[in-house]
């Protein structure tokens, strides 16, 4: 596919010597990035994430919009001739990255999770929550679910509502040293009844207000989405 982007640039016939070299520099930048077998089932959330790899990298605003320009109109042009199936186009940085701006990587959630473990006690369970938070696709209510008995192989995985979800090496260090009676909720509040949703919100708001840090459920479901696209992509 990379062929096309010569056809790409001679059919820009009113651009000027420079504007093609940066077009032809953009596109090889976005065919660096993503596999050209990839390219094939190139889709909306594949560039976007190709996006925020380049906000990751420092790129200027400025320059990623450029970029974004580019890329839009050669997904247009290969549309138009039949080279993929869709239309696709990303918005500009300010719009299309908004919801998405703060993230957290992995380095970063490592630093959290001890900042937290420094400066409150007895926080192995709210720890663990926010680990299946960041490091799975469950949603809070799904881990307010979980019981001992949806775990096996040592904790290595996890099975709920018909899936097998391999779990993060964090997870299953945690999960090993945590107290729980078979086939009971993992999470309990000091009742020894199953954790509420208030719970969850109400010691991450601590945590923020203490720690003066940005947490948030919502926060952590979309770094894990976010990095998982990183990762794959990168």
């Amino acid at each position: 596919m990379t062929g096309y982007v010569e056809e790409f640039i001679l059919a820009k016939e009113n651009l000027s010597v420079l504007s093609k070299k940066e077009y032809k520099k953009t596109v090889s930048l976005l065919y660096e990035y993503i596999d050209e077998n990839e390219f094939k089932k190139i889709n909306k959330r594949i560039i976007e994430s190709f996006i925020i790899y380049l906000e990751n990298e420092n790129y200027k605003v400025a320059s990623i919009n450029k970029y974004i320009s580019i890329i839009n109109n050669y997904l247009f042009y290969l549309f138009e001739n039949g080279y993929i199936d869709n239309v696709i186009k990303v918005k500009h940085l300010k719009n299309a990255l908004k919801e998405n701006r703060t993230i957290i990587s992995y380095d970063e959630f490592d630093k959290l999770i001890h900042l937290i473990e420094s400066n409150f006690d007895n926080t192995e369970r709210n720890i663990l929550i926010l680990c299946f938070l960041f490091f799975t696709e469950l949603k809070l209510n799904e881990i307010l679910l979980l019981k001992e008995n949806n775990f096996y192989d040592d904790f290595q995985f996890l099975k709920i509502k018909s899936k097998d979800i391999s779990l993060n090496i964090e997870i299953m260090k945690f999960l090993k040293s945590y107290s729980c009676e078979k086939n009971d909720y993992l999470f309990k509040n000091k009742n020894g009844n199953k954790l509420s949703r208030q719970s969850v919100w109400k010691f991450i708001k601590l945590y923020n207000e203490k720690l003066s840090i940005n947490l948030s459920i919502d926060i952590l479901n979309k770094s894990y989405k976010i990095n998982k696209l990183l990762r794959i992509y990168k």
